[in-house]
């Protein structure tokens, strides 16, 4: 007998977030496996009980994001500074730890788990085939106006997840679910906004 589609669904989500590893801050020790992740904190996984109330620098790599998430990020590793709050045994040898994000996140880390976040629920919901565009910003912007357009386009229907070229901030990749968008309406959305852009690539 086949679980309903929901349940089947958070069993995809779960599935595709244990595959997820993250590491210590020297990216060659595997912390554990990420659980959850929301915008306050994460859950892992671990074989190994993980000490709570202590803080962690914890590395994802962007290829493991890439690899098993589709998110593309400009950034080699994404570092999270968490404090660990709470910890259970969920079976001998598996154990999951929650982690709640420090006050001094970096703003392009928050970025990430803001885009992942979404990411995920869109997945639950919907599916997970996504399509990335590249659009050039055509006007000249500071960089911290580009980001303002960034925060604009997350708030688009259809729209998961926006990064950022690091040689040059006016290249943003925008990746949407193709059932709730299509490349012209993102594009006609920026120009209704009085926002020159010029597609780059699909």
């Amino acid at each position: 007998m086949l679980a309903p589609k929901e349940e089947r669904r958070n069993t995809k989500r779960r599935e595709l977030l244990l595959l997820l590893p993250v590491y210590e801050e020297d990216g060659n020790t595997v912390l554990g496996a990420l659980g959850d992740i929301s915008t306050t904190g994460v859950m892992l996984f671990s074989k190994m009980p993980i000490t709570t109330q202590q803080t962690y620098c914890m590395k994802i790599r962007s290829q493991d994001l890439m690899h098993i998430m589709h998110y593309k990020t400009p950034h080699e590793h994404i570092l999270l500074t968490v404090e660990s709050r709470w910890r259970t045994m969920v079976k001998p040898e598996l154990y999951k730890t929650g982690f709640q994000f420090t006050d001094d996140i970096e703003p392009h880390t928050y970025q990430v788990v803001h885009d992942l976040v979404r990411q995920l629920w869109s997945q639950r919901s919907i599916g997970n085939t996504f399509i990335d565009i590249t659009v050039s910003i055509e006007d000249v912007f500071e960089e911290h106006e580009t980001q303002a357009v960034g925060d604009l386009v997350r708030e688009f229907p259809g729209v998961i997840a926006v990064s950022f070229n690091p040689e040059n901030h006016r290249m943003l990749t925008i990746q949407y679910h193709p059932e709730q968008t299509s490349c012209h309406e993102l594009l006609s959305s920026l120009s209704a906004q009085h926002i020159r852009n010029r597609l780059v690539r699909v």
